[in-house]
């Protein structure tokens, strides 16, 4: 039995506000209900385009669970975009998430502090969101060997503004904010694959392999 417990450093409840990313059903319902009572704290349901849209203070605490069974990795991936520029201190847990698939490679957002698999049991996932919500981490175990494995390289100093040109700095900033390769195109008054060959030149010149490594980079390196 997990006794209920509010996180340590929020001075107020009502300055922690906790959503869950997901489709308004019954078993959304259930499992809102669930991770409400145990905070204490009420647990609203958001779906993807109000998230995206939803004003997130600075002054307030957020925390978000994401459903992995909802949505596409591209779809998540740009949602974790909006919200780490939006606010860097807000608290992400994906659940239901398949192992060894793509989803996992959202681990390299820095606001990704939870994953939970889809068999994960009612009292782990509660355990786990607890250390979440106390500024922990719940990560599965291949995982964090992979992060420490990749931090244990030698670092390697990027020169990105002599090796990357003006232009796919442009693209990558417009990556960041979570748009298309379609979207991007637009922009530029070029065609999709245009993007995706300028994309494909960046992710070699910088040592990445997906858009999410690739927005990771940029938002530390740009």
């Amino acid at each position: 039995m997990i006794q209920k417990k509010i996180p340590n450093d929020a001075s107020q409840t009502d300055s922690v506000i906790l959503h869950m990313v997901d489709f308004d059903n019954l078993q959304t319902r259930i499992l809102t209900t669930m991770v409400g009572d145990h905070f204490s704290l009420p647990c609203h349901i958001l779906g993807l385009a109000s998230a995206d849209q939803y004003q997130y203070s600075a002054t307030n605490q957020h925390f978000s669970l994401i459903n992995c069974l909802a949505y596409s990795v591209d779809e998540i991936n740009n949602l974790l975009a909006k919200l780490y520029k939006t606010n860097q201190s807000h608290r992400i847990a994906l659940i239901n998430i398949s192992r060894d698939s793509e989803f996992e490679e959202l681990i390299s957002w820095p606001h990704v502090m939870g994953m939970f698999y889809a068999d994960s049991k009612p009292e782990q996932l509660l355990q786990g969101l607890q250390e979440v919500m106390d500024n922990g981490h719940w990560l599965p175990r291949h995982l964090t060997i992979r992060i420490l494995n990749t931090l244990r390289q030698a670092p390697v100093q990027p020169e990105h503004k002599k090796v990357l040109t003006p232009r796919e700095m442009q693209i990558l900033q417009h990556l960041i904010d979570g748009q298309t390769n379609q979207e991007i195109g637009e922009h530029f008054y070029v065609s999709s694959h245009t993007v995706r060959s300028h994309l494909y030149n960046v992710f070699k010149k910088i040592g990445v392999k997906n858009r999410t490594q690739a927005c990771n980079w940029a938002i530390q390196n740009l």
